[in-house]
């Protein structure tokens, strides 16, 4: 009786394309593109790779991880880009709505501290 082959387990990348354990970003990759993250991330939805296999492979935090899922989960493929995550956090700082709204209160909140300044200067120049 022949020996049966090990079953191959495919996943679908994000891009769309078939992926496979030996199609996944290097062990130890430390550059993390965002196309990187989502494959990783893919992996896990497919089954080829358990969360805990994942951040041993390459050495992430479960917090990094959950937090590429949540990315791709809430924003795709574009979440995962870093300006995006920057205009995130300021959104998640701030309790904005959108990026619009994040700019109006960062920009209301320059106009209030350059306020504050001029005040200071003229009360200083009184004296």
């Amino acid at each position: 009786m022949a020996a049966e082959a090990p079953e191959t387990r495919i996943a679908i990348g994000p891009l769309g394309e078939p992926m496979t354990r030996d199609t996944l970003p290097a062990v130890g990759t430390t550059r993390w593109v965002a196309r990187r993250k989502a494959e990783v991330v893919a992996a896990v939805r497919g089954g080829l790779l358990t969360v805990d296999e994942v951040c041993q492979r390459y050495n992430l935090t479960i917090e990094e991880f959950t937090g590429w899922q949540q990315r791709v989960e809430r924003s795709g493929l574009k979440g995962l880009h870093v300006t995006r995550t920057q205009s995130d956090r300021v959104r998640h700082e701030t309790g904005a709505q959108s990026t619009g709204t994040a700019a109006r209160i960062q920009r209301a909140d320059r106009e209030a501290d350059d306020a504050a300044f001029r005040h200071t200067i003229a009360r200083n120049s009184l004296d």
